[in-house]
């Protein structure tokens, strides 16, 4: 199959490190650098644009557009919504996948997104979305901006594909925002698409059933060797911060985002989900060579 590869921080890299949202963690395998892809190469806009780019990598190359919007409330800098997504040029069911997403993530704005469309799957589709997204953002911000106690109102989502074929497309994806309180929030993850149905893979449609037991086996280990721990020690450890209902096992150990790229097999997880905040958002890597027999692509 052809490749698209737009890891350009990871050609250069030599280090995987988990990625923390902005805290930076101790070294678990020498592949790549996850906190430099996803964090450092996010932007904020400055401008509105729709610009054409292609991307190439390996001899392949294929089309895509830039989308970026900013919304300014006021003029101190302190309340905005900034978006930035970099998606094929032409019509692609991965483009209304990721508007979805994108609306998901600003749920909180209640009926303010009422005049947001439901589809958007072309970049200019995506640009009018946007537009009327930053319109009910700006209409719900407002009263915030006016409130001098309150000392902003932030939102960032950056998007943008880090690796994939002409059967799939794996996605970078960087949101964070600031809403009040003491501290914003912040999640990165990858995500990998069906081209054609523009559907993310789940764990279990990414592997074989055979293989799903012997991968989770794999990443525990290497979170709990991360961690300088054995594999039991962790999962005691691990249930004492959750206190699920049903005990977290080898067998039963959460899963996530998971994004295929060309170093490996990207399993990402929210804040909080399998470790304290400190720890941000972390991310593990099975190299593709002990994974490619259970891929299901």
């Amino acid at each position: 199959m052809k490749t698209l590869n737009y890891m350009v921080a990871i050609a250069a890299a030599s280090t995987l490190t988990m990625t923390s949202c902005g805290n930076k963690a101790k070294v678990v395998q020498e592949t790549a650098d996850l906190d430099n892809l996803i964090e450092e190469n996010t932007v904020t806009v400055k401008q509105n644009a729709l610009t054409d780019t292609t991307l190439t990598m390996g001899g392949a190359s294929m089309r895509f557009a830039e989308v970026s919007r900013i919304f300014q409330v006021d003029t101190t800098g302190q309340f905005y919504l900034s978006v930035r997504a970099i998606i094929p040029a032409d019509s692609s069911a991965i483009t209304n996948n990721l508007y979805s997403s994108l609306l998901g993530y600003y749920k909180e704005l209640g009926d303010t997104l009422d005049n947001a469309p439901a589809m958007a799957s072309t970049p200019a589709q995506l640009a009018q979305a946007l537009d009327a997204m930053g319109a009910g953002f700006k209409a719900y911000v407002q009263p915030y901006a006016n409130d001098t106690i309150t000392p902003g109102f932030m939102m960032n989502a950056d998007l943008r594909p880090v690796y994939g074929t002409d059967a799939y497309m794996t996605y970078a994806v960087y949101d964070d925002y600031y809403t009040g309180g003491a501290h914003g929030e912040v999640d990165t993850y990858f995500e990998t698409f069906n081209i054609k149905t523009g559907k993310p893979y789940t764990f279990e449609s990414l592997f074989s059933a055979d293989g799903r037991s012997k991968i989770r086996a794999k990443l525990v280990e290497i979170i709990a060797k991360d961690k300088e721990q054995t594999v039991d020690e962790y999962l005691k450890s691990l249930n004492e911060f959750l206190m699920p209902t049903t005990p977290v096992t080898v067998d039963n150990f959460p899963v996530y985002h998971v994004g295929i790229t060309s170093f490996g097999v990207v399993f990402t997880y929210p804040k909080y989900s399998i470790a304290a905040g400190y720890e941000g958002c972390p991310a593990y890597v099975i190299p593709l060579d002990e994974v490619s027999s259970y891929l299901t692509l």
